[in-house]
């Protein structure tokens, strides 16, 4: 049987570029050789596509002038009859693909973070290019990457999410009075202040002041983003599950809870720029820098019975809301003292694609296996999407009922 081709698609315009393109290395490194020939599109800040063996080395990131000399520059055209990229400039990378001429693939494995690719952008353009895709469809990728909208989703589902209030980015003002739209906050101190729609804990702050909260604030809108405010959760232990029906049915993962430093919150740094290994599991990517490098509990010990099962309802729940596909991580917020749960975050493309918590399950998933089961899905919900072709044989605007 030929193998599919699968077009590995990372990096793109984020705050979380450089995590994207770790996670995408992970793929190509991991992703069953036998059954699919895999190779990379590289998306870089300014949103150019480029492809090429060189791609495949980390020591190549970010891309030299020498390097992209290498590289092809590709574009994906629409309305083709089969998936194909499109060389614009060639360069020694070409000669991996045939010179100049168009490359073919199969399928697009979405291995982005944050914006204009895990926000349902990068999805939208599957679906008008008509190429089968992993990974959560539009709907869902847009609405979980915006908090605040998520979170009525949610809440109106039965899921236990905390009170919040959203405070917009001004449109063309480089300077916003933020004291005057930060003054009549109802919510009491302290306060977790974090971006609405990023992810990967960029940005996110603990503020117990007014003078702190109206500082970050003006933090959030620097990175171009709305500010979303929610009570603190004191006594904070966070947990973490991953969901997917990629198996052919809604299944979730082993619990963990992640070994915070000193910090309040789980931050970016204490995310990506830690040290740390994975206690509990071994992995050949443990040298990778992401939420696989962290120091974790499997199944902890103080979850009782009912919390366990509670975080695995409230998970699966807040997965079928939005008739998600793909494999998503959530992340749960808990007050260790009074024992209160909310939901935090579900991420729509987790680092490492959480196969880490799939490794550590009962039955065991393995990172491969993972990655083979999110490909068949990306090809049945295609299938499904375009089951039916539209015919617009009986249409009088146009007179096509008429035989040509």
């Amino acid at each position: 049987m030929d193998k599919k081709r699968i077009a590995v698609f990372f990096g793109g315009r984020s705050f979380e570029h450089d995590v994207s393109i770790i996670t995408g290395l992970e793929v190509l490194n991991t992703i069953d050789s036998t059954r699919y020939d895999a190779f990379p599109v590289y998306v870089d800040l300014e949103g150019a596509w480029w492809t090429g063996e060189a791609l495949l080395n980390r020591k190549n990131y970010h891309l030299t002038k020498q390097t992209k000399e290498k590289l092809t520059r590709v574009i994906l055209p629409v309305g083709e009859q089969k998936p194909i990229l499109r060389p614009v400039q060639k360069g020694l990378g070409a000669c991996l693909f045939g010179g100049k001429k168009d490359i073919a693939f199969d399928f697009a494995f979405l291995a982005f973070h944050g914006d204009y690719g895990e926000d349902g952008c990068f999805q939208g353009l599957m679906e008008t290019a008509q190429v089968p895709y992993s990974g959560c469809r539009v709907m869902a990728s847009s609405v979980f990457m915006n908090k605040a909208v998520a979170k009525k989703a949610l809440k109106a589902a039965g899921v236990p999410v905390l009170e919040d209030i959203l405070i917009c980015r001004p449109a063309g003002e480089a300077f916003p009075d933020i004291a005057e739209m930060t003054k009549d906050i109802r919510l009491p101190f302290p306060l977790l202040v974090k971006p609405n729609a990023l992810g990967s804990s960029v940005g996110i702050h603990k503020v117990t002041t007014q003078e702190e909260l109206q500082a970050a604030v003006l933090q959030i809108f620097a990175l171009n983003a709305d500010a979303l405010l929610e009570p603190f959760v004191e006594n904070l232990e966070e947990y973490n599950i991953s969901v997917t029906n990629a198996f052919g049915q809604t299944r979730s993962s082993v619990i963990e809870r992640p070994l915070k430093d000193k910090s309040p919150v789980l931050g970016f740094a204490e995310k990506y720029l830690a040290g740390g290994g994975t206690k509990g599991t071994k992995s050949a990517q443990a040298d990778s820098q992401g939420m696989l490098s962290l120091t974790r509990v499997f199944n902890p010990p103080e979850l009782t019975d009912k919390e366990a099962s509670n975080i695995r309802s409230w998970a699966e729940t807040a997965f079928n809301a939005l008739f998600t596909t793909g494999v998503v991580r959530i992340d749960f917020l808990c007050n260790a003292k009074t024992r209160e749960f909310y939901l935090g975050e579900v991420n729509t493309i987790p680092g490492s694609f959480a196969f880490y918590l799939w490794e550590a399950s009962e039955p065991k998933e393995a990172y491969p296996a993972l990655l083979s089961a999110l490909i068949e899905e990306g090809i049945k919900e295609y299938e499904k999407r375009n089951a039916f072709p539209i015919h617009l044989t009986e249409s009088k605007i146009f007179n096509r009922n008429k035989p040509e």
